[in-house]
This record gives C-alpha cells, structure tokens and sequence, in this order.
C-alpha cells in the first residue's frame, strides 16, 4: 500500500493484497515485502500466512528487510512461505535456521561474500560491520557511491530525485569502510 497511510490494520492490509491478487493476471507470482522502517506499514507473520493460503500457490517468498532476528525466525517456523533475507547483519542467522536466500544491496558490492554467507550459514563480521555504517546514511546513495568509486565511473553515483548524493562527511565514512572490508 502508499507508504503514506500509517496504522493500518491486518484486516485492512489482507483486503489491499487480496484485491490486487485479484486485479492482475492469475498466472503472476508474487514476492511479499517486509520492510516496515522504509514503508511505515509491516507484515505480521499471521497476515503473511494469510496472505501465502488466499494467493493460492502465488505468493513464491517474502523478503523480510525488518532486520529483526525475531520476526526472520518466526516467518521461518510458519514454513508456508520461503524467507528471502534483506539485512545481512541477521542472514547467517536466517540460513542455518532454512532461509531460502538472501536479496540485498550489499550484494552489489560484496557478491562473494554474500554468497558464502548463504551457502555456510556462516557470520561475516566486518561485513555486519559495514553494514551497520551503510545504513548510517542513505542507503542507495552510500551504495552507489561505493559502486562509482570502484568502477571509476561517476555515472553511477546519479540518483533520481527525492534522492540525493551524500555530504561530504557521509562520503569519507562510505568509502573509508568500504576499502577496510574488499
């Protein structure tokens, strides 16, 4: 739903998705989006088992970006829907408890790291570590950034409005931590 209408209730959320299950071709699969510090909106574990028995096989996954270790656990015990991880401080975690994988910005910067996180269930502490300083900042921007320096290319660092480049100060953090863990 628009990330402008705060406090709305499961009952409320339920009716949103089962309407757009209904709207869009049968054939379509969909992919559940838990992020409630960016949307303002959340998915509890009882609306997303819901949610995952009236799509009738479509809902495939829900991605939890909540960065909650409870919330990711709980969504794995349901067992009806495969757990995709968003945050990487909690995705060892996720994995040895059967998260199906991860979705995540800092795949973009650290793919090989991220891939052995998934397959050994294993922490990567100076990768939680710059993490914790990405999301310091603005996040696409902090990312981009990164990108644009280790490509050489200033292209990457363009953002589409509202968003804007990171200060100065925000810059030297990013770029300062990202050459610490490559």
């Amino acid at each position: 739903p628009p990330f402008y209408f705060k406090g709305i209730s499961d009952a409320g959320l339920f009716n949103w998705h089962l309407q757009l299950f209904q709207m869009t071709d049968p054939a379509a699969n969909f992919i559940l989006y838990h992020i409630p510090q960016v949307a303002g909106v959340g998915l509890t574990v009882s609306l997303v088992n819901r949610l995952a028995a009236a799509a009738n096989g479509r809902v495939r996954a829900i991605k939890d970006s909540s960065g909650d270790w409870e919330n990711a656990r709980s969504l794995l015990a349901l067992g009806s829907v495969p757990v995709l991880v968003g945050d990487e401080r909690i995705l060892h975690k996720a994995v040895a408890k059967g998260a199906s994988g991860a979705i995540t910005g800092m795949a973009n910067l650290y793919p090989a790291r991220m891939k052995r996180i998934v397959e050994t269930a294993t922490e990567d502490r100076a990768l939680s570590e710059e993490v914790t300083r990405i999301v310091s900042v603005p996040v696409v921007a902090a990312l981009k950034t990164v990108l644009a320096s280790r490509l050489g290319d200033t292209e990457w660092e363009r953002l589409r409005a509202p968003l804007t480049s990171l200060g100065s100060d925000a810059r030297a953090l990013v770029l300062g931590s990202s050459a610490k863990v490559a």
